[in-house]
């Protein structure tokens, strides 16, 4: 006859090693959840860069750009608001400056990784702050309007220093 305290301690045995078996697959499977959530996450975020990107090569964007970045007089705070007071002008200078204070909340919200807006962008991002940067402070004292471009400023900062490693 069989022992019935071996039979016992065989299913308990048996059992215990089901629910280790069970837990090693858990922890297996929550790797692989992670690693594919992250996956997914970064996919996103080149499909958001990428839809930021797309806008800016748009025609009319590159005029806009051109024109604020290259053609556009701005020493100080003065010629900041003759551009901002021709109709013309203000609606170039509000189409980049939008575009860059929204990709600065993007960057700051974690949604789109500096990095890339460092490898695709720098040029018009540093371009523009460092052309307007000093009369938008300025103006940010004259009118009582701390926040004004404030995104705009925070992406500068964020794509300079990565600029400098």
């Amino acid at each position: 006859m069989v022992d019935l305290t071996l039979l016992q301690s065989i299913s308990y045995m048996a059992g215990a090693l089901g629910v280790g078996i069970a837990a090693i697959f858990y922890v297996l499977n929550l790797r692989i959840s992670r690693r594919n959530m992250k996956h997914t996450l970064e996919t996103r975020q080149a499909q958001l860069f990428m839809q930021v990107y797309n806008k800016w090569q748009e025609k009319e964007f590159n005029l806009s750009k051109q024109l604020v970045l290259q053609e556009y007089r701005c020493v100080g705070v003065e010629d900041y608001e003759a551009v901002l007071k021709d109709k013309e002008k203000a609606a170039n200078f509000r189409v980049v400056s939008t575009a860059l204070e929204g990709l600065g909340v993007l960057v700051k919200r974690s949604l789109v990784d500096v990095g890339i807006v460092d490898d695709m962008m720098s040029g018009d991002v540093i371009g523009f702050w460092e052309k307007y940067g000093g009369a938008v402070k300025e103006f940010r004292v004259r009118i009582g309007y701390p926040q004004a471009l404030e995104w705009t400023e925070y992406l500068y900062n964020e794509v300079k220093s990565l600029s400098l490693k």
